[in-house]
């Protein structure tokens, strides 16, 4: 496990999901799940659609590096797909 620590705005969220979809590229992994706290820091976290219907905090930064690294209808793509997941911490635990 590795720990990425630093002030908002150094890249931390955008090594993680860069090296996650590295691997996921070479398929060293069958799925990415993104996922951060959902408290709000000054930012709206909006809602996404869960797999009963009921509405998921998004968690926006690591989410907006995935668009970044990949053209916005790869990154779709990916997650129409299942090999991206986007869910909140608090919605991990107990998680496989």
């Amino acid at each position: 496990m590795t720990f990425g620590i630093g002030p908002a705005g150094t890249g931390k969220s955008y090594l993680a999901v860069a090296l996650a979809v590295q691997a996921l590229q070479a398929r060293q992994v069958n799925r990415i799940i993104l996922t951060r706290p959902a408290v709000e820091a000054g930012e709206r976290l909006g809602f996404l659609p869960g797999p009963d219907g009921q509405g998921r905090p998004l968690p926006p930064t690591p989410l907006r590096r995935l668009h970044d690294l990949l053209e916005p209808e790869g990154a779709q793509r990916l997650i129409d797909r299942g090999a991206v997941e986007v869910a909140p911490l608090a919605f991990m635990r107990g998680a496989p």
